[in-house]
């Protein structure tokens, strides 16, 4: 393994390649992605539903969506590299009159911002999502440019991309320590499973683990890991394509179409945080009932 680089990416998932890539590509210097993993985004990358929205709250997770919407859209062109990307929209079902009057105030956000979202009352919802039990309904957003793409797909292109302008990525490579300066100020190196690397900058793309990582520089950051669980089904023939990720946020429910099946989430509430990565069959059939009501 190189001993030095400009800047040093810790963690191989989607958003760690995807940094490689940009910074590539920008010709910043000599970039180095590492990954402690045999294989890139084998933790929460590959473990994920895939979900790609502007939907949210916030006007500065919109816009940030609103430009990682605008990527994969352009990808065949800018990354041409496979890519299952599946723009069938995003629905959320409103069920209590907070959730109403929350979306509408996030929906004229959207529209400030030039979003073709779609505000659907209760007998649209009914019309085009004719599946869905419509008991407690009060109404619907629903914006077509969100949508849910393979993970792998988006891990594995931003890779390839990145490689091809240069940026090395190591495998099997666990960053150990952060080297600083004698003043303790600045990064002078990493120190990982395979030897040290001589640094200035360091990028932490380390999701659930960003906490531990930054803590061996003292810098605490408040992120906590809770565990979500899916479940996909055999073939489900009975909902038509295209169908949308469907939100019931009365529930947590969530539901797409998953390889001829439908992939099921869920959040639970009482999850305390941890790195549990076991599924919880008793929670598992809740979910189930959950979807099943819905």
């Amino acid at each position: 393994m190189q001993d030095s680089a400009d800047i040093v990416i810790i963690g191989g998932g989607c958003i760690g390649v995807s940094v490689a890539y940009h910074l590539a590509k920008r010709g910043a210097g000599k970039v180095l992605l590492l990954e402690r993993d045999e294989f890139l985004g084998q933790e929460s990358t590959g473990k994920c539903a895939g979900g790609i929205r502007a939907q949210f709250s916030t006007e500065i997770n919109t816009r940030l969506s609103l430009l990682s919407i605008d990527a994969f859209e352009r990808w065949g062109e800018e990354i041409a590299e496979p890519l299952q990307y599946w723009q069938w929209g995003y629905c959320f079902l409103l069920t209590s009159d907070q959730l109403v009057a929350s979306f509408k105030k996030s929906f004229e956000m959207w529209k400030r911002l030039g979003m073709d979202v779609e505000w659907w009352e209760p007998d649209e919802v009914e019309r085009r999502l004719p599946y869905v039990n419509m008991d407690g309904v009060q109404g619907a957003t629903f914006y077509a440019r969100d949508g849910f793409g393979d993970p792998s797909d988006i891990t594995q292109g931003y890779a390839k991309a990145a490689r091809k302008h240069g940026a090395v990525i190591e495998n099997n490579a666990e960053v150990t320590g952060i080297k600083l300066d004698a003043n303790g100020r600045e990064i002078v190196g990493v120190q990982t499973s395979q030897g040290d690397v001589a640094c200035r900058k360091v990028v932490l793309c380390t999701g659930a683990w960003t906490r531990d990582v930054a803590g061996l520089v003292g810098i605490d950051v408040p992120v906590e890991p809770i565990r979500r669980q899916i479940i996909v089904t055999d073939k489900f023939d009975d909902i038509q394509d295209p169908f949308p990720m469907t939100v019931d946020l009365s529930t947590t429910l969530y539901f797409h179409r998953e390889s001829g099946g439908i992939l099921i989430g869920m959040s639970d509430h009482t999850e305390t945080a941890g790195f549990d990565d076991s599924f919880n069959e008793d929670f598992g059939d809740r979910m189930l009932m959950t979807a099943m009501e819905r």
